[in-house]
């Protein structure tokens, strides 16, 4: 999986032009290489260049040692050489609301099931619905991008039979409905039958996935040697730092490697962000002054307050001892999360990115009902009694019983509903209105 968030409001990401990066480079007639981040590489050039470097004023424009040693183990010198970046989406239900912000339409996607759901009658309508999910939302947010399905326990199903059997159910739920779906045509299949345990089928699932790779056409994109040094630099402070301020990145680009025109910065940014080798998000002042170099430390931050109790549960113990278990049970009872809650489970730091960065992408809203600051979060809501009289008022009915909901609008709606009210309170000098 490749790339963090290029499809949303909150991320509007400058065009590079091939001009834009020729003028950068000032290489344009040498042969490239490719060094690949994250599914999409960019072109860096080729060992010959090195030889032909000019000097002026007995000043050597590019030092080849340098150039070495500022790429480590990202520089490679064959055009053959692929690196990939892996992400893992959580399958527990509570973690769909995330999702939103990393399914892009850049990258290869592949869908994983449990063969065996399949083939035992109990379970294969949950798991038809499991994969028409995926299939739908990957195909909302990503529909050019290349789909292989991978079927899991190989060795624990009974042979060619069962995998035909299989492949049966998923060609009637692919049909014609999802064209971006990578046949494997070793096998005459739709999907890659594949055993961990054992390694089958790996070998031939992981070459499809560098075949499909190579024929994307931005794998060939030619990006300045300037920028991707500084992306080396950044990236080489991951052991200590999960994120760099804005300024602090203009400052390594001014300072060593002269990169000072205006916007040129952000417009470095937005290409290694649309590549998921970073993420910077640029819709308020916030936002756009962090960028996360460590993809996990924005993970586990939301996953702590975004989190199946039930699997992941938070020691009750722990925020007992530290004046917060009533905190803690108001948030996962009714999905309401108190400031001082967020602020220690983030450990004090950008908590005010972090509750940003929850509204813009509508994961949380603003709770105006109480004298604390509380917020609601809408994928924690759990599933009430229904009323037993018959609610007043005008009523707005959405029908989905014949098409795909994308997961996530209806929680979006509430924070919309709730921010709606909100303001409503605002604007009556916070006169007390009925919570909800």
């Amino acid at each position: 999986r490749t790339g963090m968030n290029n499809n949303n409001n909150f991320n509007d990401v400058p065009e590079v032009t091939e001009q834009n990066n020729n003028d950068l480079t000032g290489a344009p007639n040498v042969n490239p290489i490719v060094v690949v981040n994250n599914n999409e590489p960019q072109e860096v050039w080729e060992e010959e260049w090195f030889d032909d470097v000019v000097e002026e004023e007995d000043e050597v424009l590019v030092d080849e040692k340098d150039i070495f040693r500022q790429y480590n183990e990202n520089l490679f010198f064959d055009a053959e050489s692929l690196m990939l970046s892996l992400w893992d989406f959580g399958g527990q239900d509570v973690f769909y609301s995330m999702h939103h912000m990393f399914l892009t339409k850049s990258g290869v996607y592949v869908l994983v099931f449990d063969m065996r759901q399949i083939l035992d009658e109990n379970t294969t309508e949950e798991a038809v619905k499991y994969l028409q999910f995926w299939l739908n939302s990957i195909k909302l947010h990503a529909p050019h991008a290349p789909l292989l399905i991978a079927g899991t326990f190989l060795e624990d199903i009974e042979g060619n039979k069962d995998v035909m059997a299989v492949d049966n159910v998923l060609s009637e739920v692919v049909k014609t409905s999802f064209p971006q779906v990578v046949q494997n045509d070793d096998e005459n299949l739709v999907l890659f039958p594949i055993d961990n345990k054992e390694c089958s089928g790996i070998l031939g699932l992981r070459t499809k996935i560098e075949q499909v790779v190579r024929k994307d056409k931005s794998v060939y994109q030619k990006v300045s040697m300037n920028w991707i040094r500084l992306l080396d630099q950044i990236l080489a402070k991951r052991d200590k730092e999960s994120y760099l301020t804005l300024a602090e990145v203009k400052a390594i680009a001014k300072d060593n490697f002269g990169i000072k025109g205006k916007g040129e910065v952000e417009v470095v940014l937005s290409l290694f962000h649309e590549r998921g080798m970073i993420i910077h998000l640029n819709s308020t002042e916030t936002l756009r002054n962090i960028i996360i170099i460590k993809p996990q430390w924005l993970i586990d931050a939301l996953s702590s307050v975004i989190r199946d109790e039930s699997l992941h549960a938070l020691d009750e113990k722990e925020f007992e001892n530290v004046g917060l278990k009533k905190d803690l049970e108001l948030t996962f009872q009714d999905s309401l999360a108190s400031y001082d809650f967020l602020n220690y489970v983030w450990g004090g730091d950008q908590v005010e990115f972090f509750i940003d960065l929850m509204k813009r992408t509508m994961l949380l809203s603003e709770w105006n009902y109480r004298e604390e600051k509380y917020y609601l979060i809408p994928s924690l809501l759990k599933r009430k009694k229904e009323p037993q009289n018959e609610l007043e008022g005008i009523r707005c009915v959405f029908d989905f019983s014949k098409t795909f909901l994308p997961n996530g609008v209806f929680q979006r709606l509430i924070c919309l509903s709730i921010a709606h009210c909100s303001s409503f309170v605002k604007a009556n000098d916070g006169a007390v209105v009925e919570e909800p």
